[in-house]
């Protein structure tokens, strides 16, 4: 999982990138946050070097990790995936298959604009409630464990 495109781009195609010296029935597995077509041009990387390539980017962070309870939103082949879900298993409890190269990425995007969108309208909510002379401390106690407030939010 590394921090951004240009990150996995020198890890893999570098100087010394790991692709640069594939090994027999060698798979990489991209757990980092890319966008689609990033991920497409990795696995076609991969593929000319013979090495097999999922993308895996994640839904989570480094204590739900820790507990195993990251989601991975999967691409590639599912027979791959298959042979590689106890390596993922031991950071998540949810593996999710989305389809063919960079269709993880895709979901990974979709889960994070669904995300903003919900934390931004919960804020909005807050000052609204504010706004109506509600205090802050009731507002979080009434919202965050009501119906409309996502468990993330908490």
């Amino acid at each position: 999982m590394l921090a951004h495109p240009d990150a996995v781009e020198e890890a893999a195609l570098g100087e010394d990138g790991f692709l640069r010296y594939p090994q027999p029935g060698q798979m990489w597995i991209d757990c980092s946050t890319v966008n689609p077509s990033f991920s497409r041009n990795m696995a076609v990387e991969a593929k000319a070097q013979g090495v097999g390539f999922l993308g895996a980017p994640v839904t989570g962070s480094k204590g739900q990790a820790e507990l195993a309870k990251l989601t991975f939103w999967v691409s590639g082949e599912t027979g791959d995936l298959e042979t590689y879900r106890p390596l993922l298993e031991c950071m998540g409890n949810r593996i999710v298959h989305c389809g063919g190269p960079g269709t993880g990425a895709s979901l990974k995007m979709v889960m994070n604009q669904l995300l903003g969108t919900t934390m931004a309208a919960f804020a909005e909510g807050l000052v609204f409630g504010e706004s109506l002379g509600l205090s802050r401390e009731v507002l979080f106690e009434a919202l965050l464990g009501g119906p409309a407030a996502a468990p993330f939010l908490a």
